[in-house]
């Protein structure tokens, strides 16, 4: 249902973590609309569109440390944390 949707940290899941050169993003709903990575203080790094369920996002021009990912859709907007080492 699209409350179970909209539940907080359901809806995408980021592997490996820590990672290296790439992260997918797994997720239950065709319907997330875009991604953005941003660093610890805001600035979003990249953006882009999800076209799958499992995307595979290549992160090997990041520096070592933490970023965050998030996920928007017309419904919900969804953050998780990962590391890059």
């Amino acid at each position: 249902s699209s409350v179970e949707n909209l539940r907080s940290g359901n809806s995408f899941s980021v592997y490996p973590n820590p990672a290296k050169d790439y992260i997918t993003v797994k997720t239950k709903d065709l319907d997330l609309g875009e991604y953005f990575i941003s660093d610890i203080t805001g600035k979003v790094l990249r953006r882009s569109v999800i076209k799958s369920t499992e995307q595979i996002i290549n992160i090997e021009k990041l520096s070592p440390g933490y970023y965050f990912i998030t996920l928007k859709s017309k419904n919900s907007i969804e953050t998780k944390k990962f590391m890059v080492n």
